[in-house]
């Protein structure tokens, strides 16, 4: 699970997000890769991989405060490539949530 969230930190949100802010509805996100935790967690000790979210969550946080978002910005939209129109608020709404879903 702690390889998931990583792959999620590094390819998921922060690069979606850019990429709604960027590209608006025009181009979907590219697909998320939900195995591509597999390769990246063989071998791997949980405390190495605890240390590697730790740290692509502090650089995401960092990314996200970067964006300087404002209000008006939440209701940007994007294209997901499953669920179609979404807006920066969900996105990022979904990521708190499917964080806790896995904590949970």
């Amino acid at each position: 699970m702690v390889g998931h969230l990583i792959e999620a930190e590094e390819t998921n949100w922060i690069p979606r997000a850019r990429h709604l802010i960027t590209h608006g509805e025009s181009v979907a996100f590219p697909p998320f890769d939900r195995l591509g935790l597999v390769q990246r967690s063989k071998g791997r000790s949980m405390a190495d991989a605890l240390d590697e979210f730790a740290s692509a969550r502090a650089r995401s946080l960092r990314d996200l405060d970067a964006l300087r978002l404002m209000v008006p910005d939440f209701a940007r939209r994007g294209r997901h490539p499953e669920f179609g129109s979404v807006t920066l608020g969900q996105l990022l709404a979904t990521w708190a949530i499917h964080d806790l879903n896995h904590l949970g």
